[in-house]
């Protein structure tokens, strides 16, 4: 049992981390996007 809830506990962190990551790469994108449109002007 204990260690069923410690493998769940870990895929939790995993979706973190992965919902983390993706939020991190459309910042990233997003940023690149502005800086272009700005280097544009």
């Amino acid at each position: 049992m204990d260690y069923a809830i410690k493998v769940k506990n870990l895929q939790e962190v995993d979706k973190l981390e992965l919902v983390r990551q993706e939020r991190e790469r459309q910042t990233r994108l997003v940023e690149f996007f502005l800086v272009n449109e700005l280097d544009k002007r």
